[in-house]
């Protein structure tokens, strides 16, 4: 509730603000009237401040105060920032570059394996579903896939593989296309799988299975390289998130980065070496 004091306040400002303008004018030519106004408006503006310091404050009569919160709210913010940043590293870590080389090693060992794999299903001797299950079916224009990805083949006796598609709808392309690969066995289109004779294990089938050799040796080299190229996109990715000082520093005073490069054809070399002289060795096996 407000007391009579503040109520007087209030009846000082209406008077000084509404009537005594009213005065002035009729009354322009009277001095002391008019210097009565002034003294007596600044006399009750000074009173109201007081009033509003009673109240807590609420009317927004000095900009100071406010100044001085903005101020503060400020520099409370910027300490808020301040603590809020955290500074990255964004320096390639010796950590990530050896878990970018260790996968890389991985995955160039599993192609060995892979390609180590393959070639033991290659036989001159006898009938070896290593004979068939590399070549690239084509399904359709635009889709090929190999033959074990897409049918189980199996060896009925030393001269005959059996092939019976995973899917039914494969199993015309799969004939079609042994039909023409294999023009020198015997295919025949069965109900519901696919019967491959080959009735005679000499030069034809060493020569087959020199070819075979052949395209897993290419098609392993090929893969070994989209790993390798893909190790240094991912390196060069790392090293375009850096700044130019950090970059510097990386360079100059590390060069972590020149080592991993170093490394990855190291492995590659290794790598493309062996695969190489698994595929001699194999070539050798075959001859008569």
């Amino acid at each position: 509730m407000i007391g009579k004091v503040e109520a007087g306040f209030a009846m000082r400002l209406i008077f000084n603000l509404l009537l005594v303008p009213l005065l002035e004018h009729k009354f322009l030519n009277s001095n002391a009237l008019v210097h009565s106004f002034h003294v007596h408006t600044a006399w009750t503006l000074v009173n109201l401040r007081a009033w509003n310091n009673t109240l807590g404050g609420v009317l927004p009569l000095g900009a100071s105060k406010n100044k001085k919160n903005r101020k503060t709210y400020g520099r409370n913010t910027n300490a808020s920032d301040e603590e809020d940043v955290e500074e990255v590293d964004t320096a390639i870590s010796e950590e990530s570059l050896d878990i970018l080389a260790l996968d890389f090693k991985k995955s160039l060992e599993a192609a060995k394996e892979k390609l180590e794999a393959d070639l033991m299903k290659i036989s001159a001797t006898r009938a070896t579903p290593g004979l068939v299950d590399t070549i690239e079916i084509e399904l359709d224009s635009k889709t090929t896939r190999q033959l074990r990805h897409l049918a189980h083949v199996v060896t009925l006796d030393n001269n005959v593989l059996k092939v019976e598609p995973i899917q039914k709808e494969h199993l015309t392309p799969i004939f079609c296309t042994l039909t023409m690969e294999l023009a020198n066995y015997k295919v025949q289109l069965e109900n519901g799988f696919i019967l491959v004779n080959i009735p005679s294990q000499g030069a034809k089938a060493r020569l087959q299975a020199l070819e075979i050799v052949k395209n897993i040796q290419n098609n392993s080299k090929a893969s070994i390289r989209v790993l390798r190229q893909d190790a240094m996109n991912k390196l060069r990715k790392k090293k375009g998130g850096l700044s130019e000082d950090m970059l510097f520093r990386q360079e100059v005073c590390k060069g972590r980065d020149v080592e991993l490069q170093k490394r990855i054809e190291e492995i590659f070399k290794r790598v493309a070496a062996a695969l190489d002289a698994a595929c001699t060795a194999k070539i050798k096996s075959l001859a008569p």
